[in-house]
């Protein structure tokens, strides 16, 4: 029987955004915040979150890029050393995850996932801005190699999002995936929710792909690309290799996580509406405080409106039967579309240069 008051003793699961700061500048993110106001203070992860270490489980450590960040490799260090038996994932953009990093994510790490999107130098360089596709392959393949013969539990993946540049290159970065044996390779949608054009070629193309890897789209190896064919073909036209099955899983998320951004802003997961600030309330207040209790009650009656369109956990309204065409399109789609905060003008900026740029 769930509870709808909780201790924070009953936490287990920690996602936290340490920083903003990332040495790339992907032409498809929206983290444009290079200074270190946009991080999470010491003080917090040293000392206000200190009694929840002792029964956190899995930390996902997320924001900017975690190599990059003193700050963050200060809480790595400090984890690793003062509450070793937490498991620790993030997402990294390989260029700096150097054999320091490999040695704490081979004895400590759940999973880390390298974000490449791109088969290429020549595409990686025009996407991420930066020249280190060798680097970035080379990181991963030593990670993985180190992994094999450790034997460590660690999961490997690699990441590709799809965009106008990178369409065509599919097949080739699954292909680069599968040479280096990750575990598995996710595919995602622009931060800016902007589609790929979409043509005949593209459309033959996808198909081919969704043929070809038939095997490790159900093994979900693959994963994300029949999701962004729905999106991308709006509906079963054009493109075949989309299944939709909406989760019918019960979110547990209310009752044993907690996601803290650099803001300080508390949520029950990166998907949730916030519950309060760090900042501002104690720890204990926010997680046990009205804001807390009220999603909890709306999750257990199966009510998921605090939640992003974007989870997975989603449930689509039982009225969009009676609901125009554009806005069922909209719900139906929901589960799949990216968040897209636009935080500062030259944020809104690069939105503004990207979505004019797809028109072309």
């Amino acid at each position: 029987m769930l509870k709808i008051d909780c201790a924070t003793k009953d936490i287990k699961i920690l996602g936290i955004e340490l920083s903003r700061l990332c040495n790339f500048d992907c032409t498809m993110c929206n983290q444009i915040h290079l200074s270190q106001k946009s991080e999470l203070k010491e003080k917090i992860w040293r000392q206000t979150l200190k009694p929840l270490y002792r029964n956190i489980l899995a930390l996902s450590i997320m924001g900017g890029e975690i190599t990059f960040s003193k700050n963050c490799r200060n809480f790595v260090s400090f984890i690793v050393t003062d509450h070793p038996h937490i498991k620790i994932s993030t997402s990294t953009n390989g260029a700096l995850f150097d054999n320091s990093w490999q040695e704490i994510f081979l004895k400590k790490g759940n999973d880390v996932n390298f974000s490449i999107n791109a088969s290429n130098r020549e595409a990686y360089k025009k996407i991420n801005k930066a020249d280190f596709f060798s680097q970035v392959a080379f990181n991963l393949g030593s990670l993985i190699e180190k992994r094999n013969n450790a034997k460590s539990p660690l999961r490997i993946s690699a990441s590709f999002v799809i965009l106008n540049e990178n369409f065509l290159d599919i097949d080739d970065f699954i292909e680069l995936c599968l040479a280096k044996k990750v575990d598995a390779i996710y595919f995602k949608c622009d931060s800016y929710a902007i589609l790929p054009k979409k043509n005949q070629e593209r459309i033959i193309k996808l198909n081919q792909t969704f043929q070809k890897y038939s095997l490790l789209l159900d093994k979900n190896i693959i994963v994300g690309l029949r999701e962004f064919s729905k999106i991308w073909s709006k509906g079963p036209k054009g493109v075949n290799g989309y299944k939709y099955s909406p989760s019918n899983s019960f979110c547990r998320e209310p009752w044993q996580s907690l996601y803290i951004n650099t803001l300080g802003d508390v949520s029950f997961c990166c998907h949730a509406k916030k519950i309060g600030n760090i900042y501002r309330e104690s720890l204990n207040y926010i997680w046990c405080g009205k804001k807390a209790r009220v999603f909890r009650e709306a999750v257990k009656n199966n009510d998921y409106k605090y939640c992003s369109r974007s989870c997975q956990q989603y449930k689509i309204p039982d009225n969009t039967k009676t609901m125009p065409a554009w806005k069922k399109n909209f719900e139906m789609l929901g589960n799949y579309l990216p968040k897209a905060p636009i935080p500062t003008l030259e944020a809104a900026l690069r939105y503004a240069g990207r979505k004019l740029g797809s028109l072309k």
